[in-house]
């Protein structure tokens, strides 16, 4: 009978878990992407990218983005982060955590930079220490803590640092043959719907070699992640209920549906002790 009540609980959990992170991404669905429609390119943009973006209208901010290392100069060390040039309002949706806080217009005043929490506690950074991208020195001017578009997982991976755009071409980075990521974001009028705009704009993207990206698609794709690992819970927790006495193992689970980009590769190892 407490086989049975087990098994029961653990289903009840399951379905509890996917239901509630399928209300929460719901709720925070804007702020998944920071905005309503995002286009990617590989490529700087081209004239005829920038007729497409000033047809849609709406107000608009930009990002670039790229791997590099970077020199923190106080304990002499450096790490492999991914470096994010950003202009303009976004994000649009939800906020920009740092602490301490750190509002856009103060963010953008000068050669600061928010820098992933993990790598400050990794290296005992400290706001107001100094960090050199390339050629350039930033001020740290917080942790960074969340922002839209980007999540918990990546930055473990992958660590982040913010700088205004305005100072990017002082770090000397952005040279031929460099991977970089394009980004502009919209914030479209409210009556606008989205998905339907880029289903029209499809063909024209593929021509332009553009990539777009929407609350829906991005809603969508973390779902499909959640249903996955609902399912998985509901059918460990089925098994290791029917056992006796029941067990549950230290377990370690890691789902790759998408990593970020083409030239991204991901590395496991497992060792296992009986």
């Amino acid at each position: 009978m407490s086989s049975v009540i087990l098994a029961v609980a653990a289903v009840v959990a399951a379905f509890s878990f996917r239901d509630n992170l399928q209300s929460n991404i719901q709720t925070q669905s804007k702020s998944l992407l920071g905005a309503d429609l995002a286009l990617d390119s590989r490529e700087p943009f081209s004239a005829e990218d920038e007729n497409l973006f000033r047809s849609l209208g709406g107000e608009q901010a930009r990002l670039i983005g790229f791997a590099s290392m970077v020199f923190f100069p106080r304990g002499g060390d450096s790490r492999l982060m991914q470096v994010r040039a950003i202009s303009g309002a976004f994000p649009f949706y939800g906020a920009l955590e740092s602490t301490p806080p750190l509002s856009l217009a103060e963010f953008h005043r000068g050669a600061n930079a928010l820098v992933d929490e993990n790598v400050m506690l990794q290296f005992n950074a400290q706001v107001g220490d100094r960090l050199k991208i390339g050629e350039y020195e930033f001020r740290i001017a917080g942790k960074l803590r969340k922002i839209p578009g980007e999540t918990l997982a990546f930055s473990l991976i992958s660590p982040r640092v913010y700088i205004p755009m305005a100072y990017l071409d002082q770090t000397e980075l952005l040279q031929k043959g460099s991977l970089v990521r394009y980004r502009v974001y919209f914030k479209l009028q409210r009556d606008i719907d989205v998905d339907r705009l880029a289903g029209n704009l499809a063909p024209k993207l593929q021509q332009l070699r553009l990539e777009a990206d929407t609350v829906s698609k991005r809603s969508e794709s973390i779902a499909a992640s959640m249903e996955n690992l609902s399912r998985y819970r509901e059918a460990r927790n089925r098994f290791f209920a029917s056992v006796t006495p029941p067990a549950a193992p230290a377990v370690t689970l890691v789902e790759v549906s998408k990593l970020y980009g083409p030239d991204f590769m991901i590395e496991i190892e497992a060792i296992a002790a009986a």
